[in-house]
C-alpha cells in the first residue's frame, strides 16, 4: 500500500497546485504532471481527453462519473479520488450544451440504419443456425428503400 499512498500524495500535490483556480488549461495541467518530482511517486501519468463523447455517467467508472458530472465550472480541477485503476484527478475543460435529436431525424437517419444493422444480424444468425452463410449486398438493400418497403419491416 506504500505505492498507493505515494500515488494519492502525488495527486494531492497536483491538485494543490491548482486549488481555487477556475482558469486551468490542459497544457498547463499536463506540464505540471510531466515535470512532477519523482519523489511524488508519479511513475506514469496519463492525460486522457474526451471531446463530447461523455454524455452519461453510466459510460464511465462509477466513481469517475460521479466526480466528473458533479463538476460545474470549466477550468477547475477535482480533488483526488480513487478508482479501480488508481488515483485520479480531473481537469474539466469544456461543458458541451445538451443536444436533442429531433424525432424526424431519428426516423429518417438513425432508425433506418439501426433496422438495417438488426436485419443483417438476424439474417446471419439464421444462416449460422442453418449451417450456411449468406451474403448481404448493402447496395441491393439500399435500392429497396425507394419502394417504401424494407426487407426488415414487420
Amino acid at each position: 500500500m506504500i505505492e498507493d499512498a505515494k500515488a494519492k500524495d502525488a495527486m494531492a500535490r497536483i491538485h494543490a497546485a491548482f486549488a481555487g483556480r477556475d482558469d486551468v488549461v490542459g497544457i498547463e495541467f499536463k506540464q505540471l504532471v510531466d515535470k512532477a518530482d519523482p519523489a511524488w511517486g508519479v511513475a506514469e501519468a496519463q492525460l486522457e481527453t474526451y471531446r463530447g463523447e461523455l454524455t452519461q455517467r453510466g459510460q464511465l467508472d462509477l466513481t469517475f462519473g460521479d466526480v466528473l458530472f458533479t463538476m460545474k465550472k470549466p477550468g477547475t480541477v477535482s480533488a483526488p479520488f480513487r478508482t479501480k485503476w488508481g488515483w485520479d484527478i480531473v481537469l474539466l475543460d469544456t461543458i458541451w450544451p445538451e443536444e436533442t435529436t429531433p424525432k424526424s431525424k431519428i426516423l429518417t437517419d438513425i432508425f433506418p440504419e439501426l433496422q438495417r444493422q438488426h436485419f443483417v444480424t438476424w439474417v446471419r444468425s439464421l444462416a449460422a443456425a442453418a449451417g450456411t452463410t449468406v451474403t448481404i449486398h448493402d447496395d441491393v438493400l439500399a435500392r429497396t428503400s425507394h419502394l417504401g418497403v424494407t426487407p426488415w419491416a414487420k
